[in-house]
């Protein structure tokens, strides 16, 4: 056992992961991906080693690559819940909703607590517009990891689309008392207190999301708030 342990090819694979994985951190995709193939050209079943070429592969955008190394790590590892997950978000991301859900599936499956499977199962059944399929897994995430956002977010969406604004609120309420600069709950809330004729929390809403929201990826909404910023202040105040 211990002459197993101190093999020198085991120590080399070990030390080329955590190089190979450093090289990604640093976003040095392509030599992490010469790093991954040297592995698996010492020990060509090494799951993980093909894993780890996967996400190297969707870090550099070659999504059919990636998919490719992750049915090879579930070919030698079918109970491996962390590239079922993987091999989902990449399905996912060519559209295969229906693979990705089946894969999310197997992730749970083979591990029953894994957050972010149902997290990731939940938006494949929004994208499909199965609101209560989204609804339970996002509870689910929720339950595994009370601290995550996001899903507390997609939570509320979801509760939107079935016409649970009170629900939606309750929930985008408790987002901002633990993250009072999580803006696009703002931005959600200006809604959902206008359709209550609550004007003076939707215009408060609106005015705090516009003050937050400098990333450019929002600059469309901030068009947006400051539109209903100027309504709401034309007809009510």
């Amino acid at each position: 056992m211990n002459s197993f342990l101190n093999d020198p090819t085991i120590q080399k694979i070990k030390d080329l992961l955590k190089q190979g994985n450093s090289l990604l951190v640093k976003n040095n995709i392509d030599d992490a991906i010469v790093v991954f193939k040297e592995i698996l050209d010492i020990k060509p079943n090494y799951f993980n080693a093909y894993n780890c070429l996967g996400s190297a592969y969707m870090q550099k955008d070659d999504i059919d690559l990636a998919i490719d190394a992750y049915k090879a790590a579930v070919r030698i590892k079918a109970d491996f819940p962390e590239v079922h997950n993987n091999l989902g978000i990449a399905y996912e991301m060519k559209g295969k909703i229906d693979l990705a859900i089946e894969e999310y599936k197997s992730a749970i499956r083979f591990k029953n607590d894994f957050p972010d499977a149902y997290f990731n199962l939940g938006i494949a059944y929004f994208n499909q517009e199965k609101w209560n399929n989204a609804i339970e897994n996002w509870k689910k995430t929720i339950e595994l990891n009370p601290k995550h956002i996001q899903a507390k977010n997609n939570l509320a969406s979801a509760y939107v689309k079935i016409g649970a604004n009170d629900l939606a609120i309750n929930i985008w309420d408790e987002i901002l008392q633990d993250s009072p600069d999580y803006h696009i709950a703002h931005y959600s809330l200006g809604f959902l207190y206008e359709d209550k004729k609550e004007y003076r929390k939707s215009l408060e809403s609106f005015e705090t999301f516009n003050k937050q929201a400098n990333n450019e990826d929002y600059s469309e909404l901030k068009k947006i708030s400051k539109e209903k910023i100027k309504e709401l202040k034309r007809l009510f105040f």
